[in-house]
């Protein structure tokens, strides 16, 4: 199951918001229940609420943590809710690896851009990679292909150990 540093997010159920489709579920540390979890839909903050301070504070120095071993692409963008997001993303790219397996593919490619407001927006592309091109020297190539166009943020999963950070 995906998660970062222990954390998770389960019981994960989608709704349609004002805006965009948003998703709510419960906070697990370690495999215990320890808060809640809510997307707005309507373009507002993300509602956490934790079971208590104590908690509360364990789960900052965790996202504190993993924010110092992975700089977001802008400066301010370590706050609890940016990890959250990061952390909803990696479950549903779980998700959509699980699908892609079951249909005989080996491996996926996610490939983005890190946010630059001096660059235009480029829309990430999703590779679903067959056995028979999931050496490491066709993987090379196509990620040559992908920096070319100006995709800087690659995210290669083989296996399910992948979603583990």
């Amino acid at each position: 199951m995906a998660e970062i540093k222990g954390i998770t997010l389960k019981g994960l159920t989608s709704f349609v918001g004002m805006e965009n489709l948003a998703y709510q579920g419960n906070i697990y540390l370690n495999g215990k229940k320890i808060g809640w979890f809510s997307q707005s839909g309507d373009g507002g903050c993300s509602t956490i609420r934790y079971n208590n301070r104590e908690i509360k504070n364990e789960v900052d120095k965790i996202i504190k943590k993993y924010f110092e071993e992975n700089p977001p692409d802008i400066e301010w963008a370590n706050t609890d809710e940016f990890f959250y997001e990061i952390l909803l993303n990696l479950i549903l790219e779980e998700k959509d690896f699980k699908k892609t397996r079951k249909k005989g593919y080996a491996w996926q490619i996610i490939a983005d851009t890190k946010f630059d407001p001096d660059t235009p927006y480029k829309e990430a592309r999703v590779y679903s990679i067959p056995p028979h091109l999931a050496s490491n020297e066709k993987i090379k190539e196509l990620i040559s292909e992908l920096e070319a166009e100006g995709y800087n943020k690659i995210k290669i999963y083989k296996s399910l150990n992948d979603f583990c950070i």
